[in-house]
């Protein structure tokens, strides 16, 4: 009879008071909603989550997003030129920095919208 290896996701802080690494996720895969609620569990708890090595597309990065609930379009977005978003997945902000532009991205990185009353 074949076993079943299941790997357990590891969480490890990165500082004393914000942000977590978790490792053993792969996030362009057809999550279980169980796996779900321990990434939003942690979420909460620890404020913010790094997930290094992934080989998500944009197609799944959104349907990621879209776990957690519905999403939209950032209201600066199309204000700021540093980020840029794609035709294709609006919910998408591309921060980036190149060499000789001086309209940085990483000037304006703070993008939540905790500013909203909605």
């Amino acid at each position: 009879m074949a076993t079943l290896a299941i790997t357990r996701p590891t969480l490890t802080k990165v500082t004393g008071n914000i942000g977590a690494e978790v490792e053993g996720i792969q996030l362009s895969g057809d999550l279980p909603q169980e796996t779900i609620d321990w990434i939003s569990d942690a979420l909460v708890e620890n404020k913010v989550l790094f997930f290094r090595d992934q080989t998500c597309n944009r197609e799944e990065q959104v349907a990621f997003g879209a776990r957690f609930g519905e999403l939209e379009v950032h209201p600066f977005a199309k204000f700021l030129g540093a980020f840029n978003t794609t035709d294709d997945d609006p919910y998408i902000i591309v921060i980036k920095s190149e060499p000789g532009n001086r309209n940085r991205g990483t000037d304006v990185w703070h993008s939540d919208v905790t500013w909203r009353t909605e």
